[in-house]
């Protein structure tokens, strides 16, 4: 070393990306995490346009179709059938 100065570094200080790499990851992590709450919120209110049920027959060619009708113009043994069916490996 001359003169007090400072040996070269091969490797930098920072491990994030610098400048609008950083802030375009920011904004994925933000998106990735807020995301899943949003649609949560929406669809309280909303019926899901499509399920993967559906995605899956309409790429099968059988088309897609779709009636949806609310829970109290369910028949109560199908209610019961579907709590039963969503509730069967909970105890």
């Amino acid at each position: 070393m001359k003169g007090g100065s400072r040996p070269q570094r091969f490797w930098h200080r920072r491990s994030w990306p610098q400048g609008s790499g950083r802030r375009w990851l920011v904004r994925l992590l933000l998106l990735l995490l807020l995301l899943p709450v949003v649609m949560v919120v929406v669809y309280r209110f909303v019926p899901v346009p499509v399920t993967p049920l559906m995605a899956i027959r309409l790429m099968e060619g059988e088309g897609l179709s779709k009636d949806w009708v609310g829970y109290d113009q369910l028949s109560p043994n199908l209610r019961r059938a579907a709590i039963a069916s969503e509730d069967a490996t909970f105890c």
